[in-house]
């Protein structure tokens, strides 16, 4: 049940708000961020502390967990990760 789909996106999160604020100045730094949240080796509030550090807003582990489960009923609204 956890994969399930979402019926309808809702608005994009703050990890995803933090992301797209770091996009504006540092694209590559960006990328390299979402990078590091796609992979599950590198730990959640590793990963919130890096993004809170450069976006000038906190972003909480719990936020990045959720981000992490996006497109899934128990995650946020932002449209699902590509996969390969």
């Amino acid at each position: 049940m956890s994969s399930r789909p979402r019926l309808q996106p809702g608005p994009r999160c703050g990890t995803t708000a933090a992301l797209e604020r770091i996009a504006l100045v540092r694209p590559e730094l960006a990328a390299a961020i979402t990078a590091a949240i796609d992979n599950p080796d590198v730990a959640q509030g590793k990963a919130a502390e890096f993004l809170t550090k450069h976006a000038g807003r906190t972003v909480k582990a719990a936020a990045v967990g959720y981000h992490r489960r996006r497109g899934t009923v128990y995650g946020c609204s932002c449209p699902p990760k590509e996969t390969s």
